[in-house]
């Protein structure tokens, strides 16, 4: 098998596919088989608090100005 494998390809789409119920990182999740680094408390604040070291707080910033 190699990256250009239209099975890799398909196994990249699922792990990450947002829905709860289709995506494979979630299967893989309430099978216990993936360590979370992340609490959904967590998350939901990074979307609209950047951590400050990250491209997503100055992408942020540039809008701001660019409005």
């Amino acid at each position: 098998t190699t990256w250009n494998d239209p099975r890799v390809f398909m196994l990249d789409l699922q792990y990450h596919d947002l829905r709860l119920n289709r995506g494979l990182y979630y299967l893989l999740e309430r099978n216990g088989k993936v360590e979370r680094v992340l609490e959904d408390d967590e998350i939901i604040k990074a979307k609209t608090e950047p951590p400050p070291d990250t491209r997503a707080r100055m992408r942020g910033e540039f809008i701001k100005l660019a409005r």
